[in-house]
């Protein structure tokens, strides 16, 4: 769990983020988990499914 970045885009289609700003987030939220994994030295990856995460 601590390697995981939050991210609004890890939802179903019907729920998934809209519009210019968006697009534009969800590469600074990238950028933001490769530069925190890099300096906390953890290697980013992200889950496949639910069951990779939940006990």
């Amino acid at each position: 769990m601590d390697a995981l970045s939050f991210t609004p885009w890890r939802v179903t289609a019907e729920h998934s983020p809209l519009g210019n700003i968006m697009r534009v987030r969800k590469e600074v939220y990238r950028h933001a988990s490769v530069l925190r994994h890099t300096l906390n030295h953890q290697q980013r990856k992200e889950p496949g499914s639910a069951d990779e995460v939940l006990p």
